[in-house]
């Protein structure tokens, strides 16, 4: 809608504010798991997280489709600690290191 020369006035299309999706996961032994999932907060199963990284844009809220990825990452408890050991060498050398 234009109010005048130097106004104008235009509604978007509205944006899902929050993007969930209820879950249930079966595993090998008969385990059944019910949760929910939302972006940027995933569950963990037996080391594996499990992220909603889109859902069907066109049809938006009423989507009935869920994208998710499935991540393991055994290496990362090394990746904290070498972390651990970079930021404590760091201190050491400023606070132990050659006077001028």
């Amino acid at each position: 809608m234009i109010l005048n020369d130097s106004i104008a006035v235009s509604v978007l299309t509205p944006q899902a504010k929050r993007y969930t999706s209820f879950v249930k996961i079966y595993k090998k032994d008969g385990t059944v798991y019910h949760d929910v999932i939302e972006v940027n907060k995933p569950i963990t199963i037996d080391g594996y997280k499990i992220y909603q990284t889109g859902y069907d844009e066109e049809k938006g809220k009423w989507s009935k489709i869920s994208i998710v990825e499935i991540v393991r990452d055994p290496w990362l408890p090394f990746v904290y600690f070498g972390i651990f050991l970079f930021t404590l060498g760091t201190i050491l050398i400023i606070s132990f290191g050659k006077k001028r």
